[in-house]
């Protein structure tokens, strides 16, 4: 069975004999799936491009991916 948890948060896992066997979430709310404000998973180095061609700093890209990002951005 797969559950998904669609909200300003999202999430998939696979379930089998009422055991949650993978998911989509991760280390951080910023991997998986797009949500409300996060980017969901994106290329680690996003970060050092974002840093090095668009100067931001480390915290600037940060709150980018978790408060400006996901459908908000779309």
């Amino acid at each position: 069975m797969i559950v998904c948890h669609l909200g300003n948060g999202a999430s998939v896992t696979a379930v089998s004999n009422s055991q949650s066997v993978e998911t989509s979430m991760g280390f951080s709310p910023l991997s998986g799936l797009m949500m409300g404000t996060r980017a969901g998973s994106v290329d680690p180095a996003i970060v050092l491009h974002a840093v090095h061609h668009l100067n931001k700093s480390v915290d600037e890209v940060l709150d980018d991916l978790n408060q400006n990002s996901g459908l908000k951005a779309m």
